[in-house]
């Protein structure tokens, strides 16, 4: 799991450095602007998830997800890494977020929808930062390695 923050934090260090590289109007522009506080927000946001790597404290669904996705990654396939990240952000639940009747009847299927297909990972505030910025980070590396359209999500940036 080591081997996640090393590549996280050597992809925020490159954002940095193609930031830094910019020409300075560019940089005083509203994009240029919003591209240097997301990339800060980013870096202070994965603080927590490094910590967390380094005191071996994070929960093994979430450190075998962030494996995956890492490992996507640096086989550019940023499609099957963003699926693994809507995986541990969202979950799989029929109903994932707040949908908790649609009629005027309970239904009993509805009971079923519940912990084991609903991700948790959300409900926690530090999580969901480090999440935010893990899908910013996928989105810098399609960016910076393009790789060939079917791996590739579509994004406007």
């Amino acid at each position: 799991i080591d081997q996640v923050a090393v590549y996280f934090k050597s992809l925020i260090e490159e954002w940095e450095r193609e930031l830094e590289s910019k020409p300075e109007d560019w940089v005083y522009s509203n994009a240029g602007k919003q591209s240097v506080a997301n990339c800060r927000l980013c870096k202070q946001h994965m603080r927590p998830l490094f910590k967390r790597i380094k005191r071996r404290e994070l929960p093994v669904d979430i450190e075998r997800a962030l494996f995956l996705i890492v490992k996507s990654m640096k086989e550019r396939n940023y499609r099957k890494a963003a699926d693994m990240y809507i995986g541990i952000a969202v979950g799989n639940a029929a109903w994932p977020i707040g949908v908790t009747s649609v009629g005027i009847h309970e239904r009993s299927a509805r009971e079923k929808i519940g912990a084991q297909t609903q991700a948790h990972a959300m409900h926690d505030e530090e999580t969901r930062k480090y999440l935010q910025s893990i899908k910013r980070l996928i989105t810098f590396a399609q960016r910076a390695y393009p790789t060939v359209p079917s791996l590739s999500l579509d994004f406007n940036s």
